[in-house]
């Protein structure tokens, strides 16, 4: 929760208070009725965000103010990632997000610039991603409601080889 001190001045109560990012949908409002100071439901994904605030009574014109309010991340999904080599000749990353919030973690799989995997993972779920040997990949865990609250990018290098021995023993030649 979050909070702005409102000095309303001219007019009398009472009022109705609008306070919404500017990214919002119209008509959001995230003033919680009654509060002082005002309290609102702020974005909390670690970004500065303008928050118009608008003041009505019904018989005077709406007054209206900004100002900017960034908030820390409410949470950070965890990311563990780890090449699985387990079988050489299909190769993998095992992946594992936690996240402290019921919300689903977007995890994403980069070979290089391109993307070749993103898909929403419930927290403490655990998957495997076919990927090549001899490459290297960076996995990516985030908030899936709030992209910039993200968990450090993981590099992956995968290197399997295949295990293949071959002896020979000739014995007993006879002509």
């Amino acid at each position: 929760m979050a909070s702005v001190d409102l000095n309303i001045t001219g007019g009398a109560g009472p009022f109705t208070i609008r306070i919404a990012a500017d990214t919002d949908p119209q008509g959001t409002n995230r003033y919680l009725s009654g509060t002082t100071p005002a309290q609102f439901t702020a974005i909390p994904d670690g970004l500065s965000h303008t928050y118009n605030v608008s003041v009505s009574n019904g018989t005077c014109n709406a007054a209206t103010s900004s100002f900017n309010q960034l908030c820390p991340c409410a949470a950070i999904p965890s990311l563990f990632a780890t090449a699985d080599c387990s079988n050489a000749a299909a190769p993998k990353i095992n992946v594992q997000v936690n996240f402290s919030q019921s919300r689903q973690v977007r995890v994403q799989i980069f070979d290089g610039a391109t993307e070749i995997s993103n898909e929403l993972l419930n927290p403490g779920t655990t998957k495997a991603y076919a990927v090549s040997s001899g490459k290297t990949y960076t996995v990516r865990a985030s908030d899936s409601s709030y992209a910039s609250c993200k968990a450090a990018d993981q590099t992956v290098p995968v290197t399997c080889t295949t295990s293949c021995t071959l002896s020979v023993t000739a014995v007993n030649p006879t002509c």
